[in-house]
């Protein structure tokens, strides 16, 4: 057998390749006894997220954030806001009012100081009015806050949901990216395949065309040595009974040989047609799953879905985000108002229960004190600047019922 043969018989698969698969090397037919893994099988890291799913929750989120807006709006522009609003004014003018009175003092009680009792009783129960509306106007607020605490409450835990829902998006986010990233390196991988296959292929095609034309020569040389009429081959023209039988057998054993190495041909062809048919199934059920491949990424709904949490993620950060913020500073600025309200009014009921019980002197110096005070935290209003005037005005004087040395008060025009 001439070098050419040998070399094709050399390349044609062994024994057992097609079957375990180990062919060291040598191209093999892949045997599927189950349906291609997903890409998430093939990379277990990868988290699937239903991007459906997580737009349904940015849904009810945005409808809590509207019904937080809606309540939120009820409870700092409604009437319960205005009413503690006008209470604490009321009560802070009534306390000033009260203090103005009470520091007057007219020429009667100045000359007969002791004769002031009834005034002392009548300022005694002024204050204790002024103290029950302290302690209503500060349970009034506290009612109030509590009904804004509970909405700062509920504006704290939506933002838990939104910061809970953001990190789920970026989750998401990654996962398509690691999803795409193995989808792409799959592709890759059946794409080379592929081509091995197709490579291969050319390589048959080509080991075919050359045992074809090797095998149409043998035949030829066959069929001309068969055709001849066993003519004298002795070099002097004379017969030789010992020659012609040499001869004869000589011949025989070309033509024997020729036939064995054409028969050596033949089958080396029909393996190389069957592993080339294979090829050609191989082939063809690479190119298949390489078009599903490719139908998947242009047809899937990938690209759609990484729009949709880039939306989503934009709409949280620009839209929801400032939303929820406003509306929860607004809460937390309102409750904090009112809970310096309440105890501001509290205190100033405590502070008055005391001095009740005190004597006049003292009484008239803590009224003026609290007087004082409110007004200076109401600097800025009407109410404020008007009875600060009148709390500045006047010369200090000695009232002989203080129970300290050195205490004075205003005396009013």
């Amino acid at each position: 057998m001439d070098f050419p043969a040998q070399v094709l018989i050399a390349d044609l698969p062994r024994g057992g390749d097609l079957i375990d698969r180990s062919s060291n090397g040598r191209p093999t037919t892949l045997v599927r006894s189950e349906k291609e893994p997903k890409p998430e099988q093939l990379n277990p890291s990868v988290v699937v997220t239903d991007v459906a799913s997580v737009d349904a929750q940015l849904t009810k989120l945005n409808e809590s954030l509207a019904a937080l807006e809606t309540e939120a709006h009820s409870a700092l522009h409604g009437a319960v806001v205005d009413e503690c609003q006008a209470g604490l004014e009321a009560v802070e003018e009534l306390l000033v009012g009260l203090a103005e009175r009470a520091s007057k003092r007219t020429f009667w009680q100045k000359c007969f100081p002791c004769k002031g009792w009834k005034k002392r009783d009548l300022l005694r129960r002024h204050v204790g009015v002024v103290q029950d509306t302290y302690e209503t106007v500060g349970k009034t607020h506290q009612r109030v806050g509590l009904a804004l605490a509970e909405l700062c409450g509920k504006a704290d835990r939506l933002g838990e949901d939104a910061k809970k829902l953001a990190d789920t998006i970026g989750q998401a986010k990654i996962a398509l990216d690691q999803k795409r990233e193995t989808h792409d390196a799959l592709f890759k991988d059946v794409e080379q395949k592929l081509s091995s296959k197709m490579l291969q292929r050319t390589v048959l095609c080509w080991q075919e065309k050359s045992l074809k034309a090797e095998m149409e020569w043998a035949e030829a040389q066959l069929c001309a040595m068969s055709g001849n009429d066993a003519p004298c081959r002795g070099g002097h023209g004379h017969d030789d009974g010992d020659g012609d039988v040499s001869l004869i057998t000589s011949e025989q054993a070309a033509v024997a040989g020729m036939r064995f190495e054409i028969k050596q041909i033949a089958d080396l062809l029909s393996t190389l047609t069957c592993y080339s048919r294979m090829l050609t199934a191989d082939s063809w059920t690479i190119g298949w799953e390489l078009k599903r491949l490719r139908e998947d990424c242009g047809a899937k709904d990938g690209n759609i879905d990484g729009v949709r949490l880039e939306t989503m993620s934009a709409s949280m950060e620009s839209v929801f985000r400032v939303k929820h913020e406003g509306v929860s500073t607004d809460l937390r600025r309102q409750h904090g108002a009112l809970r310096e309200a309440q105890k501001r009014c509290l205190s100033a009921a405590a502070r008055l229960e005391k001095l009740r019980e005190s004597n006049f002197g003292d009484l008239v110096v803590g009224l003026s004190d609290l007087a004082n005070l409110g007004a200076k935290k109401q600097t800025g209003k009407k109410l404020g600047l008007e009875r600060c005037k009148l709390l500045k005005k006047g010369k200090p004087i000695k009232f002989p019922h203080a129970s300290h040395h050195g205490l004075t008060l205003l005396a009013y025009n």
